[in-house]
């Protein structure tokens, strides 16, 4: 009965071409989210891989933008603010 054949990383990279990101439209590969890849004489594989946040921001052209529109921080900031306002303040006396 033989071994199988450890895979080298060159191949664990081709077949991570073919997972997609559900929110991104691409394989994780070419968006460059695939950090590291590591394969142990054993055959163990390591794969670090940088994991799309809900702060993730796309231009119109599909672009990756690591600065969000002030609107948008603005908007997300009136949100919270309202939220503690109308309701936090009961739990916060609620709780002392």
């Amino acid at each position: 009965m033989s071994t199988p054949a450890v895979p080298t990383e060159d191949h664990v990279r081709t077949i991570l071409g073919s997972v997609m990101d559900p929110e991104l439209g691409s394989d994780i590969v070419s968006l460059g989210m695939v950090r590291s890849v590591r394969v142990d004489p054993s055959g163990e594989v390591r794969v670090r891989v940088a994991l799309t946040t809900a702060g993730y921001y796309l231009t119109p052209d599909g672009q990756p933008q690591e600065n969000l529109p002030i609107w948008v921080i603005v908007c997300a900031a009136s949100a919270i603010s309202l939220g503690t306002y109308s309701g936090g303040w009961r739990i916060m006396r609620t709780l002392g």
